[in-house]
């Protein structure tokens, strides 16, 4: 597992550096490129990690790829990027807490300084009502 995490991992860090440079290039980023990165990384890390773990409970090559639409869609629909997640039901806002593309999504707008807004009910210091200054 050590040298397929090492392998994968050096070739998510290429693809991460690669999407970053263009997005950078396209949009002119504002945060430092390093969080960005770090953040890009561990999240390529965690699909690396849910491909492998996938590989290793199906018995097919077939099956893993008939599998692979069950485990991202919910990926992609929960992230939050698609609709913000404080205007999905309540039931799929709770799903939304146990996805990883949505911290790696609100990681990065934050890292960004384009904050999502916020949980419903969140008592995170400085999070409120768009618009509404906190305390006022």
């Amino acid at each position: 597992m050590g040298s397929k995490f090492a392998v994968l991992g050096g070739l998510c860090l290429v693809q991460c550096l690669t999407l970053l440079s263009l997005v950078d290039l396209g949009c002119g980023l504002k945060a430092p490129w390093l969080p960005l990165l770090l953040l890009l990384w561990l999240s390529a890390m965690v699909g690396t990690a849910v491909g492998l773990i996938l590989s290793a409970l199906a018995r097919t090559s077939e099956v893993a790829i008939a599998l692979l639409p069950v485990v991202l869609l919910p990926m992609v629909i929960l992230g939050g990027s698609i609709q913000p997640i404080h205007k999905m039901h309540r039931a799929s806002r709770l799903m939304c807490q146990f996805v990883p593309t949505r911290w790696a999504f609100e990681g990065l707008a934050l890292v960004e300084g384009r904050p999502s807004p916020p949980f419903p009910g969140a008592s995170a210091a400085g999070h409120g009502a768009p618009g509404v200054a906190p305390g006022g």
